[in-house]
């Protein structure tokens, strides 16, 4: 099958799919790639972004820029081209942006003037994308993807075929990871469906680890340059950010409004831009645009303290006057011994110096009002019911026992069923949406379902001084069993859909959304944050930097389940490390090639390399969403890597502007800072 779109046949990056066949065995498959004759027009190609903003270069995209891809999660804002060159309409920074660079120039504080750098990092979920497609006798389609949705996916291969809805079902039973790069209708779903349907057998389609390096997908990078000024009492005075994302040939890169949160004051200028080269396209990759953010503003924060000799904590207070959660996290910070005793910055001397480097971040509250969840019973037992998909955040778990305690029962007796798109509605893996959408509707369906059983057991039975209590009834002569209770009473069904909550913002935010991005996204009131504390220890010789331990606090309201959200912080602690220290994306500037094609190039975190991470949550409830708590997975790494950069500053001096921070970019920024 031909996956280029003949109205548009142009291969825009090395390592585009441009066919796919069937076979029975590997090495046919592998002989009749190999006979497939590609007669191809060289075109010329920009794989820097420099050499991409020059009037010579090629225009990318030209004629067919509605078709650039987005990399951006959720909203992206509407754009204008100039060459390679696409710039937000929407200056989010405020009606009169202009005014930032003289207010700027007129504050009488500190101030930061600096151009940070992003690499990019891939996302490397340990199973690869992949798609098994089977066409029934009776024309029904089954689709097995390793998906962070569902339910997306029905719709975007229903439409893609033209099929009707009730003839496809897609499945996603066990997913291996996708942070993002599972979000999308991918070339490997197209191949496998149509293959099947050529071949009139089941057809799969695995990426290799090559080809998930190459194309599985990656956080974009780029530039931003930063302006940050402070009055003489400390407030800010302006704040410009100009990021220049780089997303290979995707667009519409999100980040500006991110770099508004957070802190508070001054006249301000926040734009995107998005310099499209060849290079394949980035995704939303776990926090999307929130690390390269995190990396400029938390380091211009602490730049300014270090400039004004004040402590970092101390300066970030009044720029958060009116945030109660992120004074309690400041408090906590003052509270650590390692925060208050460490060295002054640049104070150390020697080959091997100690560091401790602070950040903060925030996070949307999302959720899927349109989740239903349904829970039945059975002689069998319980079986909770919803049409999402664990990708390792443990939702099956998070169903599981949700139902177990209001029934008092151990999560083993409930039964979870999940990565079916033919059950009823579930949410996407994705805006940190899915335990805040399923806990609220599946505790409601567990004590309706409970209530219920009580009510028809007690009246059946006339049990007398009869009571709902944890593992069953108890009454007047004993206990009733839950488990005995089952095959007594007929089958029971419970559906709850979550809903939207009951602010008025709520209503009016889920009105504008359901808008622009459907009915299964909405935003909530009020962010999460958190505070990040890193120690590290720097070898000024060899240029390697060691985390020693790691500090951090969340505060996102009620945690469901706080083993998973632990792994949940670890996981963030991880893959933060890796977009500080050792993960970067090479490419061969002449041809486009992925230099670091597998697991050996591209350097991730291991065992070795994780540090001690203390965990800390501050449970105030978030009394406007439903269940009491919101989504931490994408705020755990948010604040990481700045929170490392800070720390090699305080150990060095030196403020590394670039991550990944790999030993010859440290060796060459302590070197120019003694020059």
């Amino acid at each position: 099958v031909r996956l280029l779109s003949t109205s548009d046949p142009t291969v825009r990056y090395a390592g585009q799919e441009i066919a796919a066949v069937a076979a029975d065995d590997l090495p046919t498959a592998v002989a009749a790639l190999q006979a497939i004759h590609v007669t191809y027009e060289l075109l010329p190609v920009v794989t820097d972004p420099t050499l991409a903003l020059h009037p010579d270069a090629p225009d990318i995209w030209a004629g067919h820029r509605g078709d650039a891809p987005i990399a951006a999660e959720g909203v992206s804002l509407p754009g204008s081209w100039q060459g390679n060159l696409r710039k937000a309409r929407i200056n989010v920074g405020g009606l009169f942006p202009s005014r930032a660079q003289s207010a700027y120039e007129r504050a009488d504080g500190a101030k930061m003037s600096a151009s940070f750098y992003n690499t990019t990092q891939v996302h490397t979920a340990f199973e690869p994308h992949g798609a098994v497609a089977h066409w029934l006798p009776d024309g029904h389609l089954d689709v097995y993807i390793s998906t962070q949705s569902v339910t997306l996916m029905h719709k975007e291969i229903a439409h893609h075929f033209d099929l009707s809805p009730d003839k496809v079902r897609v499945l996603a039973h066990y997913v291996g990871g996708g942070f993002g790069g599972k979000n999308t209708f991918n070339a490997e779903i197209v191949a496998a469906v149509a293959l099947a349907k050529k071949a009139q057998a089941p057809v799969s389609v695995m990426a290799t680890r090559a080809e998930e390096l190459t194309v599985g997908g990656s956080r974009p990078g780029g530039r931003v340059d930063l302006q940050l000024a402070t009055e003489s009492n400390g407030n800010i005075a302006a704040l410009k950010t100009h990021f220049y994302n780089e997303g290979g040939v995707a667009v519409a890169t999100l980040k500006s409004a991110l770099a508004g949160q957070g802190y508070e004051g001054g006249t301000r200028d926040l734009q995107d831009y998005d310099i499209v080269t060849n290079q394949p396209p980035g995704k939303p990759f776990r926090a999307p645009g929130g690390l390269a953010v995190c990396w400029a503003m938390e380091q211009a924060a602490d730049q300014i303290a270090h400039e004004r000799g004040v402590d970092p904590v101390t300066l970030r207070r009044g720029w958060s006057d009116n945030n109660e959660l992120r004074r309690q996290l400041y408090d906590w910070v003052d509270s650590l011994p390692v925060w208050r005793e460490r060295e002054a910055t640049g104070s150390q001397h020697g080959r091997y110096r100690r560091g401790v480097g602070v950040a903060f971040g925030q996070w949307i509250y999302a959720y899927d009002p349109a989740t239903e969840v349904r829970l039945d019973v059975t002689p069998q037992g319980l079986t909770v019911t919803t049409a999402t998909q664990d990708i390792g955040n443990g939702v099956r778990t998070t169903l599981a026992r949700t139902v177990a305690e209001v029934f008092g029962l151990s999560p083993q007796a409930v039964t979870v069923v999940v990565g079916d798109s033919s059950d009823p509605h579930g949410p996407t893996a994705g805006g940190s949406r899915v335990t805040n959408s399923v806990f609220a509707p599946t505790r409601e369906a567990a004590v309706l379902m409970r209530d219920r059983l009580f009510g028809l057991v007690a009246e059946a039975q006339d049990l007398k001084e009869a009571t709902a209590v944890e593992g069953g009834i108890q009454h007047q002569n004993g206990m009733l069993p839950w488990a005995e209770l089952w095959p007594q009473v007929a089958p029971q069904s419970v559906s709850i859909q979550r809903g939207i909550d009951k602010q008025l913002t709520q209503r009016i935010g889920h009105f504008v959304l359901t808008r622009i991005m459907g009915t299964d996204f909405t935003l909530g009131t009020g962010n999460a944050h958190g505070a990040v504390v890193v120690e590290v220890e720097v070898d000024t010789l060899l240029g390697k930097t060691r985390v020693q331990r790691i500090w951090e606090n969340i505060a996102a309201g009620k945690i469901h389940v706080p083993d998973l959200a632990r792994s949940q912080v670890y996981g963030g602690v991880a893959q933060g490390l890796g977009y500080a220290l050792y993960e970067e994306k090479v490419i061969d500037p002449q041809t486009g090639h992925n230099l670091t094609h597998d697991l050996e190039e591209y350097r991730l975190v291991g065992i070795g390399d994780m540090p001690e991470v203390d965990v800390t949550f501050i449970e105030d409830e978030f009394e406007q969403a439903k269940g009491g708590g919101i989504g931490l997975a994408e705020l755990a790494i948010t604040p990481v890597p700045a929170a490392v950069a800070n720390a090699v500053f305080n150990a060095t001096g030196w403020r590394p502007l670039t991550n990944p921070i790999q030993p010859e970019r440290l060796l060459m920024g302590l070197q120019a800072q003694e020059a």
